[in-house]
């Protein structure tokens, strides 16, 4: 019995573990997504031809709190015609893979990063970050797999359905403006 016992043991650590592995190596392919997307918007700022952007700049009074701005950017892959019907302008399309907003509310700035990935245009990693002032801020770094949290550094409490709802929110503000309208 202490056999099977050990045996049963020895299974679920080694599950445990390759449970762990296998998260690692999804922040691993998350985090590998992140630069490229960031090596890609650095030689897009080297070579201004290849800039694929959209950006929403707003500016408004809130009543209580003062000045408001918010500014929210989109990264997007080249426009591409669909391969299946090339004489069409309207299959014109391209991939969100980075959306970058920052905002005030008062005297408190926010910033936050969006990323999905563009093979299958899930949402995989946020970056949520409160700017207390210049020197001082929180930063709480989310990664997903198929809308479910693999991790969250460091550990806080955060509502995951609002953040996937800022996800979409993001990529259907994205898609109603370019997507629909590419030759805006």
């Amino acid at each position: 019995m202490k056999r099977i016992m050990y045996i049963l043991l020895l299974c679920a650590m080694g599950a445990g573990i390759a449970v762990a592995q296998n998260v690692d190596a999804k922040i691993a392919h998350i985090r590998k997504l992140y630069a490229e997307a960031q090596e890609l918007i650095g030689f897009a700022d080297i070579e201004p031809n290849t800039r694929n952007t959209f950006s929403i700049n707003i500016d408004q009074m809130y009543p209580g709190s003062g000045p408001h701005k918010e500014k929210i950017d989109f990264f997007f892959t080249c426009l591409d015609l669909h391969e299946d019907d090339e004489s069409d302008y309207l299959n014109w399309h391209s991939t969100l893979y980075l959306v970058r907003h920052s905002f005030n509310i008062g005297g408190h700035k926010y910033y936050n990063e969006y990323l999905y990935d563009i093979e299958s245009g899930d949402p995989v990693f946020a970056l949520l970050t409160n700017v207390y002032d210049e020197k001082e801020n929180e930063a709480v770094r989310v990664y997903l797999n198929k809308g479910k949290v693999l991790k969250i550094v460091p550990s806080s409490e955060i509502d995951i359905d609002l953040l996937i709802k800022n996800f979409e929110y993001m990529k259907n503000l994205f898609h109603q403006t370019i997507v629909k309208n590419p030759l805006l």
